[in-house]
């Protein structure tokens, strides 16, 4: 049987609405985690990337600390293929410590000069699991437009999170973007609408004045549904395409991850 804080969080990476919900996976046993485990330390103490990568896919779905902990060594491994397939694993890894993991190195590399599309990813693992804890660790910086992707990617992952400080700290980010020539807000806009609605339920288009009524209308009586709405239907279908886990039908690759806005500069967000 699953534990209380096990299955909290399947349910927050379960399916949107409009979704089947997605079952969860049945307990490993020990006999499982150990195998996994030892996988996984043959692999990186002397094994080549595509099997690290290999071992790493395989105990992916383990439900378990120990696994969760090797999981995490790949996240500084030389080769970016095993730094994103570890990541990929413990954005969508259902025990409750891969958020752990994932705040430690988020931490790490936020000191560091990483690539801005591999930061990207790193914040949109931590906002998989939709937890409050991580909301101190995705506020701050600046709106930078060189480091578009993550940027775009903290929007989004604040978005994740329902907790009325997560709507504080995206609506301070639009203030602080500003807008009109040469302002990074113009650049993010539609990424402030779509994180803000999935949150409030409110679509205040992409017009940061427009925000800032409604937040100094609201602020102090706002309270958060479970789950974001289902409409618009096609903002309703971008959140989802960004935050579903993958399916088992394309592999575990498909579907899931598709990062801010991959239909952003497509249009057909909706209003």
């Amino acid at each position: 049987m699953l534990d209380p804080i096990l299955s909290t969080l399947l349910v927050l990476l379960g399916a949107g609405p409009g979704q089947d919900p997605v079952t969860p996976p049945p307990a490993p046993s020990p006999g499982e985690v150990r195998s996994a485990v030892e996988a996984l330390e043959r692999a990186f103490e002397g094994g080549e990337a595509g099997e690290r990568v290999r071992a790493i896919e395989a105990a992916a779905s383990l439900a378990d600390p120990a696994v969760v902990e090797k999981l995490a060594q790949g996240l500084d491994d030389e080769q970016a293929s095993v730094r994103q397939a570890a990541l990929r694993a413990l954005r969508f890894q259902p025990h409750a410590s891969a958020v752990d993991a994932l705040h430690t190195s988020l931490r790490k590399k936020s000191r560091q000069k990483v690539e801005d599309k591999e930061l990207a990813e790193l914040l949109l693992a931590v906002g998989q699991h939709a937890s409050p804890s991580s909301i101190e660790l995705l506020c701050g910086g600046t709106l930078d437009r060189t480091r578009e992707h993550s940027t775009r990617a903290r929007i989004h992952a604040l978005g994740r999170v329902r907790d009325p400080r997560a709507v504080a700290e995206l609506i301070a980010l639009m203030n602080k973007a500003g807008g009109g020539r040469g302002g990074a807000g113009n650049l993010f806009e539609r990424d402030f609408r779509l994180s803000l609605w999935a949150l409030t339920g409110s679509d205040q288009g992409a017009a940061r004045e427009s925000w800032m009524r409604w937040w100094n209308d609201n602020k102090r009586t706002l309270e958060l549904s479970g789950e974001p709405p289902d409409q618009p239907r096609a903002l309703a279908a971008q959140w989802r395409r960004m935050w579903s886990p993958p399916r088992a039908s394309d592999g575990g690759r498909g579907g899931a991850g598709d990062g801010p806005g991959k239909a952003r500069r497509g249009g057909g967000e909706g209003s």
